[in-house]
């Protein structure tokens, strides 16, 4: 479970300074979220810069813990061979 637990600490970690980090800098004038490259919109970004931060977070964390479940799961049960 060692590399699992890692993964979410880092998952949180990596969320909360985010968070800290977007709201300092909004702060100072210094934030604008980069919706577009290359002039091509780029509406995902657009969308997770627009949602409630708690719901980014748990919706993240949702997905990392689905990744762990489905690693940790027991591999299916093989088929009969047709021999």
């Amino acid at each position: 479970m060692g590399p699992a637990i890692d993964d979410a600490f880092h998952y949180v970690l990596g969320h909360t300074i985010e968070e800290q980090a977007q709201t300092e800098l909004a702060e100072r004038g210094a934030w604008e979220p980069k919706l577009a490259v290359d002039g091509i919109e780029n509406k995902l970004a657009a969308t997770a810069f627009a949602a409630d931060p708690a719901d980014r977070f748990r919706y993240g964390l949702q997905l990392v813990i689905d990744g762990i479940r489905q690693q940790l799961a027991p591999p299916p049960p093989s088929a009969p061979s047709a021999c």
